[in-house]
């Protein structure tokens, strides 16, 4: 039975606690609407750091607030302004549960494909039929995401870099080809400065 968002959140929040409950106790007892554990055993215990912990939720109210309170990174798939905007969400529920904002790593998931020129870009936007990834209008799409020319994907990395997101998780349009993410390497990593 898939679970109404309301209850997955929380169930979310629940395993979260109880797998750090996990990695840090000799026995785990837990009890959640969810997740239940009586004198669980998890051996062995992380030798290093602990895994990192990831929330790639957007909502504003809920997914942010447990990450406010549990994740190591953030990770979101929206574009510029709302990046900067859920930012400002994030640093509110941080400052509400006693929580470094900056301990919390942003990322960020778009689409990436590298065109010579913008005539190339529509090209491959008309073959898509305007139907590209969630079925976002296209102006919205090439807004959101790292597709066009080296300029314009350079000046949004940049963009990104400057609010404060600190990794990025391509995804890379024309795989399997490689040429994308090659020019991406050589000619888009070049320009971005820290």
């Amino acid at each position: 039975e898939f679970l109404p968002a309301r209850e997955r959140l929380r169930a979310l929040d629940e395993t979260i606690t109880a797998v750090r409950m996990l990695w840090t106790e000799k026995e785990t007892t837990f009890e959640g609407r969810h997740v239940r554990l009586e004198r669980a055993l998890c051996d062995p215990k992380p030798l290093q750091q602990l895994p990192p912990v990831w929330v790639g939720g957007e909502g504003e109210k809920v997914t942010l607030a447990i990450a406010a309170r549990h994740a190591d990174a953030t990770n979101w798939q929206v574009g510029l302004d709302s990046f900067i905007h859920k930012s400002q969400v994030l640093r509110e529920h941080c400052e509400r549960v006693g929580r470094d904002f900056d301990t919390i790593t942003r990322t960020h998931a778009p689409d990436c494909m590298l065109f010579d020129t913008d005539t190339d870009l529509h090209r491959w936007l008309d073959r898509t039929g305007g139907n590209v990834w969630g079925g976002e209008p296209v102006e919205e799409y090439v807004r959101d995401n790292f597709v066009g020319t080296v300029d314009k994907v350079a000046a949004d990395v940049q963009g990104f870099v400057d609010a404060g997101c600190r990794e990025f998780v391509l995804w890379f349009r024309d795989y399997p080809s490689t040429e994308s993410l090659e020019r991406f390497i050589g000619e888009v990593v070049p320009r971005i400065s820290a």
